[in-house]
């Protein structure tokens, strides 16, 4: 990614998650680096927190990398949630069965 006009537009993310295996999720999923014409993405974990630091040769670029990275920790997210609840739903009905 080069910008045109040597600027260059940026956004970080720092999320955290009350495990951290679901930090690692995040990173398995959404990847450490993704790189384009126009943005690049840097994913790196520290403990509990995942930081995302997104830069792009214009804005509209930079806010639509940010939406799709949004949108897929979103999916992620419900993903592990959704996980939690059958994986609960599941043993209580093991538990009240024996």
């Amino acid at each position: 990614m080069k910008p045109d006009n040597g600027e260059c537009f940026e956004a970080e993310f720092e999320i955290p998650f009350e495990e951290e295996k679901d930090a690692v999720k995040v990173i398995q999923v959404i990847g450490k680096k993704d790189e384009s014409k126009k943005t690049m993405m840097s994913v790196k974990r520290e403990g509990k927190k995942v930081e995302i630091e997104i830069k792009a040769v214009d804005f509209s670029s930079l806010r639509a990398k940010s939406t799709t990275l949004l949108r897929d920790l979103k999916a992620v997210l419900d993903t592990l949630s959704l996980i939690r609840k059958e994986a609960t739903e599941s043993l209580k009905k093991k538990a009240d069965s024996i």
